[in-house]
């Protein structure tokens, strides 16, 4: 992506790129990383494991317990290095604070978020095309809440509503969502379609944003808690890669 697209309610759309000599950044679908990632381990005759949750660590001892949900049975496992990267509410992260005095700190931004779809478009001849310039971040910026899209391989985009929680529980049900859409966003309900924003909405829960910081992030030289476990950041103070860094 070479730059931002601004779309203020009017319609009119403004370029923002990101660098005076064409420099760009790159956009990648998280399932799709997702996939590859787990080709990768399956190629090397890695096993991997889902529907188990972690109960139980011993971290001297070296041995996990995790609960297999498909048939409600608990096994322990030995492991080497236990890489906790399991996310903002990570089990892992609950576990360590049981043997190291770690310094822990979780905060709630007043703002929540909702993903949606911009489906690609569908030309006369069945061909499908972008319905928004593919080489840009979209932006919505209306105050207190926005609306991003980001482009896909497959010629949609991957669309983030952020609004404040009080904004949210203003809307009732569906219809007075889509109204309220309609007059902050009518460019992009356009593109989105009413009977998919819906379904959007009915579907996808409203998910929280989160601050957390947490020291140390290991016990010895056997465990390690990673991303978001270790210390989790709201998009928009743009230190993703700082906290790569870090890890």
């Amino acid at each position: 992506m070479h730059g931002r697209m601004i779309h203020p309610v009017n319609g009119k759309e403004q370029s923002q790129p990101y660098d005076v000599n064409g420099q760009w950044i790159n956009s990648i679908d998280r399932a799709l990383l997702n996939e590859d990632l787990l080709n990768e381990l399956t190629a090397k005759s890695i096993p991997v494991k889902f529907h188990h949750k972690l109960l139980h660590a011993n971290f001297e001892g070296k041995h996990l317990t995790f609960r297999d949900s498909a048939c409600e049975k608990d096994a322990t496992v030995p492991y080497d290095l236990c890489i906790g990267a399991d996310g903002a509410y990570s089990a892992v992260r609950r576990q360590l604070m049981r043997v190291v005095r770690m310094d822990y700190q979780q905060e709630f931004i007043p703002h929540e978020y909702i993903e949606l779809r911009v489906a690609p478009g569908i030309g006369p001849d069945g061909s499908t095309h972008y319905q928004l310039h593919p080489n840009h971040l979209h932006i919505w910026p209306r105050h207190s809440f926005m609306l991003i899209a980001l482009p896909n391989k497959d010629k949609s985009f991957t669309s983030t509503l952020f609004a404040p929680t009080s904004e949210f529980e203003k809307l009732k049900d569906a219809n007075e969502f889509i109204d309220w859409f309609r007059s902050h966003f009518p460019d992009a309900l356009n593109l989105i379609g009413e009977s998919r924003l819906i379904e959007d909405y009915k579907r996808n829960p409203r998910s929280p944003l989160i601050h957390i910081k947490a020291r140390p992030y290991h016990y010895k030289d056997s465990v390690v808690i990673l991303g978001d476990a270790a210390h989790a950041m709201v998009p928009f103070y743009g230190q993703g890669l700082n906290c790569g860094l870090e890890d």
